[in-house]
């Protein structure tokens, strides 16, 4: 991996390990909207349908979050469950989105810039193998990887591999990794998540996983 690739993942793990590290779950408080018509406004509230009178007619309004966004940069872009937090780093030298729900799950997408010579696979190898070393340099047992595997989804191709351990909580914790390209562009995903979030985990990754593309 060059310099640059080497310097946007140590910046994605660092970040990875941050997130796991735990704390409380954070929550905002309901978001208040205006919607306006006619030059008329009203305030909605997120899901609650309300009675306004437009033009002397009284109709029922209501306003919602789109439960899947969007979310595009230079070099790639993709969808995410509304459920998730997102932060993005903004590093030229590798960018790197983290998508956050609690303490529980975490997502996180970083661009490598343009594919090389070496492919995903290798990409994928220092990948598994720093995040390996982070986690032995924690509380940790019963360590295990799977070799990695060819996989493609709908808008790129790549390469995946895992580790799963307990934690000092005697939890078990899922870290899934992968490497992918499109269009021209190197990007990894890492999902990292305890056994108890499973399905919604694996549901939300889905969701950036099957529209993530290079742009």
């Amino acid at each position: 991996m060059n310099t640059r690739g080497m310097v946007a993942m140590a910046s994605a793990l660092g970040l990875l390990a941050t997130v796991c590290a735990g704390g409380e779950t954070q929550q905002a408080p309901p978001l208040a909207f205006e919607l306006t018509i006619d030059g008329q406004t009203f305030e909605i509230q997120d899901s609650t349908p309300v009675e306004i009178t437009v033009q002397g007619k009284r109709v029922e309004a209501s306003i919602r979050i789109k439960p899947i966004q969007h979310y595009a940069i230079d070099g790639l872009e993709f969808d995410y469950g509304k459920s998730l937090a997102l932060h993005d780093d903004f590093d030229q030298k590798g960018r790197t989105i983290n998508l956050t729900r609690g303490s529980a799950v975490s997502i996180v997408v970083t661009d490598f810039g343009p594919s090389d010579a070496n492919g995903p696979k290798a990409t994928l190898v220092d990948i598994a193998g720093e995040m390996e070393s982070r986690i032995k340099r924690g509380v940790c047992k019963d360590l295990r990887k799977t070799f990695p595997v060819p996989i493609s989804f709908k808008r790129s191709r790549g390469y995946t591999t895992s580790l799963t351990y307990k934690d000092e909580d005697d939890e078990e914790q899922v870290c899934r990794m992968y490497a992918l390209e499109s269009k021209g562009r190197r990007f990894s995903v890492i999902v990292q998540y305890d056994m108890a979030e499973k399905e919604l985990s694996e549901s939300l990754a889905r969701i950036t996983l099957d529209s993530i593309s290079g742009r």
